[in-house]
């Protein structure tokens, strides 16, 4: 297929594009979907002048505002000295290092509302000066739980059992998405002021309180700064990302030790001697707006996942925690197909987790496409995204 200029796309296919890439929805709007009450928040003026309106109130989240052109525009024209006493003040709070290389650095700002957001500075020397882009991300990690993320069942319990023992290996593997949101939650049930926790990570994305995080850099490999941590004889440690055997050969030595270990890593087979094996991935979560079509598994569905998953164990799992009555068949069983509308145009809003947690005896539980097939029997995502897992 060959490359598509900028006159071969229509301007909603441009924004659609542009939003896929800054990860924000894209969205029609139409009369129906806008709220009064919503409207009048941000004057008509300002809502002309910046191509904008609010379109929908979000509760405690705030304002739900489109922008017909995103993320640059003008916000205000500051003196040059004023501009560098700003750039000066940012650096410094982010512990930004001053010099003629691109740095970076971090800060938290904290709401007051028990969420904080996380900046990212990036400094970059230029011909006409410093130019410094903030990045502003929500701590999301902080305050989830492993029933948050999707665990349940035998699953769940295996997990918490673990966590409980503050002993060995548990390594967390990924398909696609998911690996630094569980391992951040790992980290957030274990981290209590009588426990020692560090960490070494090739990019540390939320800063938590009492732990000693360290990014892995040019000057500071990640078996490096392995070592330099389990010299400070911490109670617990986390790899975010174990691509070698020599620091997982670090890893293994210092659970047999008695350190407890969080590992994440891409390749499972570095560490097959693992306590605990925790795969996730992530499947589209169905949006809620509008009576949902329901439908039963076809024969080439059926055919497709046959190999992959056990639908009676999956069935019995409904049972078991009481998601369908005890004497339901597997042929009754119904899936949700996804339904559009100008806020979802692909049916879809937000991520659900899909787990696998599996020991040196076996899986425990549901395995990684059962445990989709069990979240898709429930309405929470469609079978198609579950086929995608495959």
């Amino acid at each position: 297929m060959g490359w598509l200029g900028r006159e071969a796309l229509s301007d909603d296919e441009r924004r659609h594009a542009l939003a896929h890439e800054l990860g924000v929805p894209f969205v029609q709007l139409g009369r129906d979907d806008i709220s009064l009450e919503a409207l009048t928040v941000i004057p008509e003026p300002l809502s002309r002048e910046h191509n904008m309106v609010a379109f929908a109130l979000a509760g405690d989240a705030g304002l739900e505002v489109a922008l017909l052109d995103l993320a640059l525009k003008n916000a205000m024209t500051l003196p040059q000295a004023a501009g560098a006493n700003v750039i000066s003040k940012l650096r410094t709070l982010a512990g930004v290092p001053a010099g003629s290389l691109p740095r970076e650095g971090r800060m938290r700002v904290d709401l007051g509302s028990g969420e904080d957001l996380s900046l990212l500075v990036s400094s970059v020397p230029t011909v006409a000066g410093e130019k410094l882009v903030v990045r502003i991300a929500r701590e999301r990690a902080r305050g989830f739980t492993l029933e948050s993320l999707g665990l349940h069942g035998e699953a769940l319990e295996r997990v918490h059992h673990v966590l409980l023992k503050r002993r060995g290996l548990v390594v967390v593997g990924s398909v696609g998405t998911g690996k630094a949101t569980t391992l951040y939650t790992l980290l957030d049930l274990l981290n209590t002021p009588e426990i020692s926790i560090a960490t070494v990570e090739a990019e540390v994305k939320h800063v938590l309180p009492r732990i000693a995080q360290t990014e892995v850099s040019d000057g500071l490999s990640a078996a490096a700064g392995l070592r330099a941590a389990l010299k400070q004889d911490p109670d617990v440690v986390m790899i975010n990302t174990v691509a070698d055997r020599e620091v997982a050969q670090l890893a293994v030595a210092a659970a047999k030790r008695g350190v407890f270990v969080l590992v994440g890593t891409e390749d499972a087979a570095l560490l097959p001697d693992a306590d605990l094996i925790i795969k996730v991935a992530t499947a589209r979560k169905l949006g809620r707006k509008q009576i949902p079509e329901r439908h039963k598994l076809t024969r080439a569905q059926g055919e497709e996942l046959e190999p992959f998953a056990n639908f009676a164990s999956v069935l019995a799992a409904l049972k078991e925690e009481g998601k369908i009555k005890k004497d339901t068949p597997w042929k009754d069983i119904q899936f949700v197909k996804p339904v559009k509308s100008s806020d979802q145009p692909d049916g879809y809003k937000g991520l659900l987790g899909v787990q696998e947690v599996s020991t040196k005896e076996g899986t425990v539980g549901l395995n990684l496409i059962e445990d989709g097939i069990f979240k898709a029997a429930q309405g929470l995502t469609s079978i198609e995204e579950v086929l995608g897992l495959l």
